[in-house]
């Protein structure tokens, strides 16, 4: 009766996981996709603003601007200088571009210059208004105490109004009779254009403004910042709210007025689409650089366009059904744990393993006592143990680094660090020879203290050296190895010796030349006597039994044959030992290294270890973890080796 409970159990259990497993299957394919990619016509790219829906102006950080339609380039200009705003009329037939020498080109449909307009200072941005109105906002210096927006009318090249501002201008925008601008000392204020181009209102908010958008239909002023905030503003200078996007600046801000959301774009390639009500709805990494515009198109999506790399189809309004989709993956996660346990429960009960299955489980009930005592360090180490282990397993498949939303990369990481990561290559060879050079380390030296003091005749001698060969443990690693860079030191102990006795053309600067680094890192140590491979290897000796070695004398076996027919034998248990620790100590050590060289001079130290720790400070995450499984498949791989020898009768026997 009970064993079909269970398999009642375990069917019911099948199948709620398996109909859960098929809903969200079905919701993750029927979920629109957010982002689709596009071509990159273009690259190098300063600044984008859109001509139409199908056609967008581009200014390049080679001093070009360029028209691309539905993804190809299909004009291209030289200016004279760099490009630091571009704009295009309401009809998209004439097309302005400011430089920095402050010229103000007027270029046709071709992008040939028909006249120019000079201002004060390096344009900051250009902007047209109703009736052909120019905005130009200009400046130059540090802080930029002269910089100012001046204003033209339709067709003419001289100002009708300016505005100065006192400060840098780092966006500004225009749209029916109104222009704003914000600086970079925080400030932002609005421009008449039907008043003479007078201000309207000028406030000061924390942070300096990195970008900026006129929303007339909605009487709203978005305000990006340098912190990654974003602001909201009513047509009167008021504050309607504020909000973190980001960790980065926020480069372009945009307004979608079918779903009514608004969209942020930062310096890491990430885009933000907040609701009207100013609440973060998703958040998406789109591109792998400054993401400088977010451009509505034909089609009713957005165009991101970075500054390198290929252009994205941004779907505004799958955003919710996107975020929806995500909300489910951890209920669909728990469904595969319940249908995993399932199968567990049916395969234990199902032909021979049933009576295992069934004993087993009346044990651990007898036991049940014990087993719950124990269940809080098993937790523990499950918690702090192995949950960062299999965590650092799946974020290697992720780009995973504390600044941005998370996004599924697959094998990409694998891919880089095999394929384009010289240094990881570089620090492979070195770790090589460092894993050599600590395996014979570690079985020379103390193994040959172990016997010297194991065959000492006097007990208080074997007492008082043993005493002394452990001494050094007591003295934390790293103080050794800051003692022995004072001994590397160009003025320290090994080039003062060498100049006392005459050798002072041997002087050196042992870990600043790649030729000696390298060695001079491994030789930290000497003589290598070391406590725990020694006390194993002295542990080894004292278990053979006197009998053998009174069989060996009376063979006539003399101190060679007793150490290599007797000892070694015997010991191989502690060789095991001693190569596994001296393996993974040096595969995953950097500390030493780290603290002699950090890796250099060059490369000449630099190991995997070093750059997944160099990865983790960078907060590339990601890849760091994909540095870290690599290393633990060479530790398996390592000690599956060390244990793949035929295990000796002593072995067996003991």
């Amino acid at each position: 009766m009970r064993n079909g409970r269970l398999w009642l159990l375990a069917a019911v259990a099948i199948g709620v996981a398996a109909a859960g497993n098929a809903v969200f299957a079905t919701e993750y394919t029927s979920s629109a996709s957010l982002v689709s990619a596009r071509g990159a016509a273009v690259s190098g790219i300063a600044s984008a603003v859109a001509v139409n829906s199908a056609t967008t102006l581009v200014a390049t950080l080679g001093n070009e601007v360029a028209v691309v339609r539905d993804g190809r380039e299909i004009a291209r200009q030289k200016l004279d200088a760099t490009v630091g705003g571009i704009a295009a009329s309401a009809d998209g037939s004439t097309f302005y571009a400011g430089t920095s020498v402050g010229t103000v080109y007027t270029l046709d449909s071709g992008l040939h210059p028909t006249s120019t307009r000079h201002v004060a200072d390096a344009v900051a941005g250009v902007r047209p208004a109703a009736n052909g109105t120019l905005v130009v906002a200009h400046g130059a210096g540090a802080f930029g105490p002269n910089s100012a927006v001046d204003v033209y009318p339709a067709g003419g090249n001289a100002a009708t109004a300016t505005q100065r501002t006192g400060s840098t201008i780092n966006a500004l925008d225009a749209a029916g009779n109104s222009a704003v601008y914000g600086t970079l000392s925080a400030r932002v204020g609005m421009l008449a254009l039907d008043n003479g181009g007078k201000q309207s209102w000028q406030v000061t908010l924390p942070q300096s403004v990195t970008s900026i958008a006129w929303v007339p239909q909605r009487g709203w002023v978005l305000v990006g910042d340098n912190s990654g905030g974003l602001t909201l503003l009513d047509s009167h200078g008021g504050q309607l709210g504020s909000v973190d996007v980001s960790n980065y600046p926020i480069t372009t801000v945009a307004y979608d007025a079918k779903t009514g959301q608004i969209l942020t774009g930062d310096q890491h390639g990430t885009m933000s689409i907040l609701n009207g009500s100013g609440h973060v709805v998703l958040t998406h990494r789109v591109a792998n650089s400054v993401l400088h515009a977010l451009l509505p198109t034909a089609q009713g999506d957005f165009l991101a366009v970075p500054q390198t790399g290929s252009w994205s189809a941004v779907d505004v309004g799958a955003a919710q059904s996107v975020k929806h989709t995500q909300s489910l993956r951890p209920w669909w996660i728990a469904f595969d744990g319940l249908l995993l346990a399932g199968l567990i429960v049916l395969v234990a009960l199902t032909g021979r393993r049933r009576a295992v299955t069934l004993r087993t489980a009346a044990a651990v009930w007898r036991g049940r006592v014990a087993y719950l005592m124990v269940l809080p360090t098993v937790l523990m180490v499950a918690m702090f143990t192995f949950y960062p282990a299999l965590s650092a397993f799946y974020y290697s498949f992720t780009d995973f680094n504390l600044s941005s939303v998370t996004q599924w990369v697959g094998l990409n990481n694998y891919k880089t660090i095999f394929t384009n990561d010289s240094y990881f290559w570089v620090g492979v060879k070195n770790m090589v020879i460092v894993v050599a050079a600590s395996f014979l380390k570690s079985v020379t030296v103390p193994l040959l203290a172990a016997e010297l003091v194991y065959w000492l005749r006097n007990a208080i001698h074997q007492y008082v050296f043993r005493t002394l060969f452990v001494l050094s443990a007591v003295v934390p690693t790293l103080v050794i190895t800051l003692l022995w860079k004072q001994v590397y030191d160009p003025y320290g102990l090994i080039n003062s010796l060498l100049s006392s006795i005459g050798l002072g053309g041997w002087r050196h600067a042992w870990l600043g030349d790649e030729a000696t680094a390298l060695w001079s890192v491994i030789a930290v140590g000497f003589p290598y006597l070391t406590a725990f491979p020694f006390l194993i290897f002295l542990g080894g000796l004292l278990t053979i039994s006197r009998e053998v070695y009174d069989s060996a004398a009376i063979d006539g076996a003399g101190r060679w044959k007793r150490f290599t027919q007797v000892d070694m034998p015997h010991l191989r248990p502690q060789f095991r030992i001693v190569a596994f620790f001296a393996v993974v100590g040096s595969v995953e050590g950097f500390a030493s290294i780290f603290i002699l060289t950090n890796g250099g001079p060059g490369t000449a130290t630099y190991v995997p270890a070093l750059e997944m720790y160099s990865r983790i400070g960078s907060g590339d995450l990601g890849y760091a973890s994909a540095i870290g499984v690599i290393l633990f498949v060479v530790i398996v791989a390592a000690t599956m080796f060390i244990l793949r020898f035929r295990r000796s009768a002593m072995e067996v026997q003991a």
